[in-house]
C-alpha cells in the first residue's frame, strides 16, 4: 500500500477509535477533544485525510475545516464562529433543498461578544441544532496554518475545553510542539509517514502504461520508422528520480549531496528545454545551498531562478524564488534587503492574493524592525534582489 495512504488510514482509525469508544471500555480521561499530531510538511495531507472521513458513505457529520492562522486569540475565535456559522448554514440549505426540513440556525453572537466560552456555547448549539434526520452532529477540525504564540494557543484551547462537550460536537485540534498540549489533551491521533518507505515507493513507481486489449498484428510491416520520443519525455523519469534523491538527501541531513542532485536535475532540465521545471529546481537548489550553510550561494541561486522565471513569463515561480531570498535576508536580520525582496514578491504574486498579502505584511514587519535596529542609518540602496533589478517595474509600464 502507498505509505501516504497507510498513514491516512491509521490516522482516521485513531480518530474514530477516540470518538467511538466501545461500551465495554472505560472512557479515557481528559476533554473529549482529540489532538492531531503531524509533521508540518505533511499538514496538507492530514487535511485531505479529514475530507476522506467526511466523504465516507457512513458519515453523518459534516466536517468544518478551520485553517485560519492563530495570530490573535480574539480574531481567531471570531473566525472560528464565522466559519462554523457559514458552513453549517450551507449544510442546512442543502438539506432543505433535498427535502429534509431543518429550521434556521440561531443567530451567531456579535464579534464584540465573542470570547472562548461564548464561542464554545455557539459551537455546541449549532451541533445540537443539526442533529436529527440525516445528521448526528458536526466535526470541527482546527488546523491553523500558522501559530504565532504557542502558549496563547494552548491557553485558548484550555478555555474551549473547560466545559463538557456534548455528543453532537466533535472537536479535533492541531498539535503544535511548542504549545505542550499533551497534558491538556492526552488523547492523540497521529499522521505519520515512513519517509524512507515513501521515497523508495515513489522511486519504484515510474510510468506503467496499460498493456490494453490485444490488437491484431498488421499484415504488412510499417514503412515509417517509429516517431522518436521528445527530449522532454525522455527526461521526465530521470528528472523525477533526481528530485526524489535530492529530497531524500535533505531528509537525511545530507545537504551537500542534495545540492549535487539538484544541480544534475537543473542541467537535465536545461538540456530538455523544461523551463518551468528548471526554475522550480532552482528554488530547490537554493534551499539545499541554505541547508548546507552556503548562504551566498542560496541567495544567488534564488535570484537566478527568479530571473529565469520572469524571462519565461512565469511570475508565480519568480515570486516563490524571491520569497526564498527574502527568508534568507530576514533570518540574518538584513531587514532592508528582506523588505526589498518581499516588495518584489508583492509585484510578482498579484494573481496569488494570499502570497502577495503575506509579502506585504512582511514588508511592514521589516520596516518596523529596521526602525528598531540600532546602528547607522539605512544601508546601501536597492540591491540585486529588488523589484527594480528584476525588471518588474519596467514590465508593468510596458503592459500598462
Amino acid at each position: 500500500m502507498d505509505p501516504m495512504m497507510r498513514a491516512a488510514k491509521h490516522f482516521l482509525a485513531e480518530l474514530e477509535g477516540f470518538w467511538n469508544t466501545p461500551l465495554t471500555m472505560p472512557i479515557p480521561p481528559g476533554p473529549r477533544i482529540v489532538r492531531m499530531v503531524v509533521d508540518a510538511s505533511e499538514r496538507g495531507d492530514l487535511v485531505k485525510s479529514l475530507r476522506w472521513l467526511e466523504w465516507s458513505p457512513n458519515s453523518r457529520r459534516p466536517i468544518i475545516l478551520f485553517e485560519d492562522a492563530f495570530d490573535d486569540e480574539t480574531r481567531w475565535l471570531r473566525g472560528l464562529v464565522a466559519k462554523t456559522a457559514d458552513d453549517c448554514e450551507a449544510v442546512r440549505t442543502g438539506l432543505t433543498e433535498g427535502g429534509i426540513l431543518v429550521t434556521p440556525l440561531s443567530a451567531r453572537p456579535t464579534d464584540a461578544a465573542i470570547d472562548a466560552p461564548a464561542a464554545r456555547r455557539y459551537l455546541d448549539a449549532v451541533a445540537e441544532h443539526l442533529v436529527g434526520g440525516a445528521l448526528d452532529g458536526i466535526v470541527i477540525a482546527m488546523v491553523p496554518t500558522h501559530v504565532a504564540d504557542p502558549k496563547v494557543y494552548r491557553d485558548t484551547l484550555a478555555k474551549i475545553a473547560a466545559s463538557p462537550i456534548g455528543a453532537a460536537l466533535r472537536l479535533a485540534v492541531l498539535d503544535v510542539p511548542e504549545a505542550d498540549l499533551g497534558a491538556l489533551l492526552p488523547r492523540e491521533a497521529r499522521f505519520e509517514v515512513d519517509r524512507d518507505e515513501l521515497f523508495a515507493f515513489l522511486k519504484q513507481m515510474g510510468p506503467k502504461p496499460s498493456i490494453g486489449p490485444a490488437t491484431p498484428k498488421p499484415s504488412l510491416p510499417s514503412l515509417s520508422p517509429p516517431e522518436p520520443r521528445r527530449a522532454c519525455e525522455q527526461a521526465a523519469e530521470p528528472l523525477r528520480v533526481l528530485l526524489l534523491d535530492a529530497g531524500q538527501a535533505l531528509a537525511d541531513g545530507k545537504a551537500k549531496l542534495a545540492v549535487q542532485h539538484f544541480l544534475a536535475a537543473q542541467t537535465l532540465c536545461r538540456a530538455a528545454g523544461l523551463i518551468a521545471q528548471e526554475c522550480a529546481t532552482g528554488i530547490g537548489l537554493g534551499s539545499a545551498h541554505l541547508a548546507a550553510g552556503n548562504e551566498p550561494a542560496a541567495v544567488a541561486t534564488y535570484r537566478d531562478a527568479a530571473q529565469r522565471a520572469l524571462a519565461a513569463e512565469l511570475p508565480h515561480l519568480a515570486a516563490h524564488a524571491m520569497l526564498g531570498a527574502a527568508g534568507v535576508h530576514f533570518g540574518k536580520s538584513r531587514f532592508d534587503e528582506a523588505r526589498e525582496a518581499y516588495e518584489a514578491v508583492t509585484h510578482l504574486a498579484t494573481n496569488v492574493p494570499p502570497l502577495a498579502g503575506e509579502a506585504a505584511r512582511m514588508q511592514k514587519e521589516c520596516r518596523a524592525l529596521e526602525r528598531a535596529k540600532p546602528g547607522p542609518g539605512p544601508g546601501p540602496g536597492p540591491g540585486p534582489g529588488t523589484a527594480k533589478h528584476l525588471g518588474i517595474a519596467q514590465r508593468e509600464r510596458e503592459h500598462g
